[in-house]
């Protein structure tokens, strides 16, 4: 070994680099430095300065080391002779095919993936009973848990299901944030979910988001811009699971409510155009009441209930009260407080002309049931019941229902949601 070889190899322990270490740092096999390092091959011109970099030594110095005709033929290998030249590093063959498993590991195992699975069902599955108060931290800690795991490494199909899952529970933080008032905070989670939906090729949640962006809209009274947003999703996939929430929910009832004749006749026909693919996926779709914040398709019932907002904001009353009384069992036995609540203010304000006292003592009971859960649209439907019951307002239960919904929003958990 030459004496610029033996500086070579002092240099390399003196940084502590085994042949391998030094290989890896400079991308290239450790046979080949090893070559290197026995004067059998001189390293390209580009691999001089990584070395004389990992050596802490002056590139002038590293290329001494390899100075002569070596150098001259490994820079130049056309100058050669054919008899001269050798056979390119194709790399360790060892090290192939475990570099190729390497790219397969995976930070979420199956198991995982079940179990953010599962806390999403959880949540859904308690949200009626316990609201976004409890159940808040609990998502924005699985959706924590899921950006940490995104931030490692897994192969193609678990990483498209991770994405999937993360942009469920940011959904679900979104559909909470408008629940309790916070537009601007539920666009930045359903922009989210959206966007990792994207990632993942789930088109149903991404329609799923923009259904949500929908109903925030339409409870601060911009109509348009949610039919808008659910138009836009609905193009998505027109006959698809999702369209049907987005029709009916999405499309139809903010339509009812822009007071034009026009938008009015188009949301009877999306409303139809909704119940006609419900009709047609019955045997696909869920029963009764699933949880308002289910990921799956509208339920028939779920379709039937918007048909009463649709038809009381068009002031059709006879259609309105044809369709409650369809739903009316169902309701009762959902056991969601909000189903109940939001219908019962529905059905009050299709009563008005004909039931005050009725009609007022619906809406006491919808304010009842969501005393301990009070969210965003309850408080919205509660006051258009009091603004159509105006012409009553002298009148003693009109005047008992104005004092409870004002009782009912300084409690201190609708506080906030009557703010926002």
């Amino acid at each position: 070994m030459s004496d610029q070889r033996r500086e070579l190899v002092r240099a390399r322990e003196l940084q502590g680099l085994t042949q391998a270490d030094a290989a890896d740092l400079v991308h290239v096999a450790t046979s080949t430095w090893a070559r290197w390092e026995r004067g059998e091959r001189a390293p390209r011109t580009q691999h001089i300065a990584e070395i004389a970099r990992i050596l802490d030594v002056p590139a002038s110095r590293a290329r001494a080391w390899f100075a002569g005709p070596a150098e001259s033929a490994e820079d130049d290998p056309g100058g050669a002779s054919e008899d001269d030249r050798t056979l390119p590093d194709l790399g360790d063959p060892t090290m192939i095919l475990a570099d190729a498993r390497a790219l397969g590991v995976s930070n979420a195992d199956p198991d995982v993936l079940r179990i953010a699975r599962l806390s999403l069902g959880r949540i859904v599955d308690r949200y009626e009973e316990f609201g976004p108060w409890t159940l808040a931290p609990e998502a924005r800690e699985l959706r924590r848990s899921l950006h940490a795991l995104l931030r490692g490494q897994q192969p193609p199909k678990q990483r498209r299901e991770l994405f999937a899952a993360a942009a469920r529970a940011g959904g679900l933080l979104g559909y909470m944030a408008v629940h309790l008032g916070r537009p601007v905070v539920a666009e930045a989670y359903l922009a989210e979910a959206e966007l990792l939906a994207g990632y993942a090729d789930d088109v149903d949640m991404r329609m799923w988001a923009a259904g949500t962006r929908s109903l925030a809209l339409y409870d601060q009274g911009r109509f348009g811009e949610a039919d808008a947003a659910a138009e836009a999703a609905v193009r998505l996939d027109p006959t698809g699971p999702q369209a049907i929430r987005l029709l009916s929910t999405g499309r139809a009832r903010p339509l009812a409510r822009l007071g034009d004749a026009t938008a009015r006749a188009h949301a009877e026909r999306l409303l139809d155009e909704a119940i006609e693919l419900s009709e047609r996926g019955r045997d696909r779709l869920p029963t009764g009441f699933p949880p308002c914040v289910s990921f799956g398709p509208y339920s028939t019932a779920r379709t039937l209930a918007s048909a009463v907002t649709v038809h009381v904001a068009t002031g059709d009353t006879g259609r309105a009260l044809e369709y409650a009384s369809a739903i009316e069992p169902m309701v009762r036995s959902s056991g969601s407080r909000w189903t109940e609540a939001l219908v019962g203010l529905d059905v009050a304000t299709a009563l008005l002309e004909e039931d005050v006292r009725r009609a007022m003592g619906l809406g006491c009971r919808a304010l009842d049931l969501t005393r301990q859960v009070p969210i965003r649209p309850v408080w919205q439907r509660a006051r258009d019941l009091e603004a159509a019951a105006a012409p009553w307002a002298e009148e003693a239960h009109a005047a008992r229902f104005s004092a409870q919904l004002r009782e009912w929003g300084r409690t201190s958990l609708a506080r906030p949601v009557v703010a926002g």
